[in-house]
């Protein structure tokens, strides 16, 4: 979080195989600065999971 100003969500999950507690991150972006973040995330988790959805709305919150 230090690195950016995106607001996320953390949820404390359990890896599948591994059986290992990790954390998920939820992040939503503007499409425009999607690759910026998934650099981001490579450069501090190079082995990072990255699941991308395109959201058609979304409620609450900020978006910055």
């Amino acid at each position: 979080m230090a690195q950016t100003d995106h607001g996320l969500t953390i949820q404390q999950v359990v890896g599948g195989r591994s059986g290992e507690p990790r954390e998920m991150l939820m992040v939503i972006v503007e499409q425009n600065r999607f690759r910026q973040l998934v650099n981001l995330v490579h450069k501090i988790d190079p082995r990072a999971f990255v699941l991308v959805t395109e959201a058609t709305e979304v409620h609450g919150g900020n978006i910055q």
